[in-house]
């Protein structure tokens, strides 16, 4: 399965969902299996990695990849690849490797803040998934609300959903969401996923695993809790 972690806007927790994704899937699948391909020159998911590789090998270790352009391109045209799955953590905006991703990923995940100035971008976006769909009818995209308030009478939710409806004909919103949680930050600091962050968060690695079931299509919360 190839996945790429998109969006228009910078800040929006692409990384962040692209190393959860790639930690929780080499945890099922082994250390060796799973390609996180970083795309974006900043190079924040290799950093990330370069504190896991630090924890030694007690953790899924995962192949990172810096590509881009058209590296990223011959890397998913690859027909013999060396591993069974790939996530690509995309820059923003309508770079080359969002439009390679458009045309040759499996699946598109869109992490969104629930506010106006990210959701403006999504009627940018939502015209190219529909352009890439024309092609590829089969293309899968989601929309995932991420920094989500926990207080329950915050209507940033509500409101930002109202307004994606509006915004977007094409790609879908998912019922997944992340809120926004100390747990995420802390566990991408130690080159962690939430899932092996401790002490556990038990709401935090729920939600990150509903969107790893949305990546990979797959029931997951048989894994690693302990």
């Amino acid at each position: 399965m190839n996945v790429a972690i998109v969006g228009e806007k910078g800040g929006g927790g692409k990384t962040t969902f692209a190393t959860n994704l790639a930690g929780i899937r080499a945890s099922r699948v082994g250390s060796g299996q799973v390609a996180l391909l970083d795309t974006d020159r900043q190079g924040s998911s290799r950093f990330w990695n370069e504190e896991r590789v630090s924890h030694g090998n007690g953790l899924a270790q995962i192949e990172v990849l810096g590509t881009y352009g058209e590296g990223y391109k011959r890397v998913m045209n690859d027909r013999k690849p060396r591993f069974t799955d790939s996530i690509a953590d995309i820059p923003p905006g309508d770079s080359d490797e969002q439009r390679t991703a458009l045309y040759m990923a499996d699946r598109l995940i869109i992490p969104v803040q629930p506010g106006a100035a990210d959701i403006w971008t999504l009627s940018l976006l939502d015209v190219r998934v529909a352009e890439a769909m024309e092609a590829r009818p089969e293309l899968e995209a989601w929309i995932v609300l991420n920094r989500v308030s926990t207080h329950p009478g915050n209507r940033d939710r509500a409101d930002a959903l109202e307004a994606i409806r509006q915004t977007c004909k094409t790609i879908q919103v998912a019922d997944a969401q992340v809120s926004d949680r100390v747990s995420m930050r802390r566990a991408f600091n130690e080159g962690l996923t939430v899932e092996e962050y401790r002490p556990a968060d038990k709401r935090g690695i729920s939600e990150v695993l509903d969107v790893y079931e949305l990546a990979f299509g797959e029931e997951s919360r048989n894994g690693n809790q302990a």
